[in-house]
């Protein structure tokens, strides 16, 4: 594992969840990651489904220069060139797709693959990949299904399998998560709702980020 891959996964391993921006209006997503990232939290992911995604992007990059950028919703190459472009520093896609992993992995940076059965967190520790977000996790279970994961995989013979959580997930179902094992836990709408971008309430999205303990930039 590179110097570069082991920071991003120390990063995710250190907060104890993964702020998701998905918004339909690129104002109320840049609205939104100027938000956590000014209060305190050091990353934040945002959708590549986001319009003008890539601008978004910059311009936090821009202001925000040493803040940990994920970037959601990989679903090509190209989508993966351009985001990184833009400033992206980590890549989450919803599928295990060997031929992007690969692509990524050659270029110097870290994917993160969406997987869901055992069969695919199989395939993602044969291709190396430094961590697996499971999505939908809710739908599957939720922490008992992401222990029955663990258990069989919970060391591969090359390194701890490390697992994202992503998907239904509320905010007091984070310390479950964490205390089961999870690499790091994803929060979307449960924390950067729709009615919170709608309104621009800093104060609610302030918060929910607060109850989550924040770890400092």
């Amino acid at each position: 594992m590179s110097e570069h891959t082991e920071e991003i996964i120390q990063t995710l391993s250190q907060v104890p969840a993964i702020p998701i921006v998905r918004s339909t209006s690129p104002e109320a997503a840049l609205w939104a990651a100027q938000t956590i990232l000014s209060s305190g939290w050091n990353l934040v992911e945002l959708t590549w489904t986001i319009p003008q995604a890539n601008e978004v992007i910059a311009q936090l990059r821009k202001e925000f220069p040493k803040a940990s950028i994920g970037v959601g919703s990989i679903l090509s190459e190209a989508h993966y060139e351009a985001a990184q472009l833009a400033g992206g520093n980590w890549f989450v896609t919803p599928m295990l797709d060997e031929g992007l992993v690969q692509a990524v992995h050659n270029n110097g940076g870290v994917v993160i693959p969406g997987v869901l059965t055992p069969t695919e967190v199989y395939r993602g520790c044969l291709l190396g990949v430094p961590a697996m977000k499971v999505f939908p996790i809710s739908s599957m279970g939720g922490v008992s299904y992401l222990k029955s994961l663990l258990e069989p995989f919970g060391h591969t013979v090359q390194q701890p399998l490390q697992l994202m959580v992503c998907g239904g997930i509320g905010l007091e179902d984070v310390a479950a998560y964490k205390q089961a094992g999870a690499l790091s836990v994803g929060l979307g709408k449960a924390l950067v709702s729709n009615d919170i971008l709608n309104r621009r309430d800093g104060d609610l999205l302030r918060s929910r980020l607060s109850a989550l303990q924040p770890v400092a930039i």
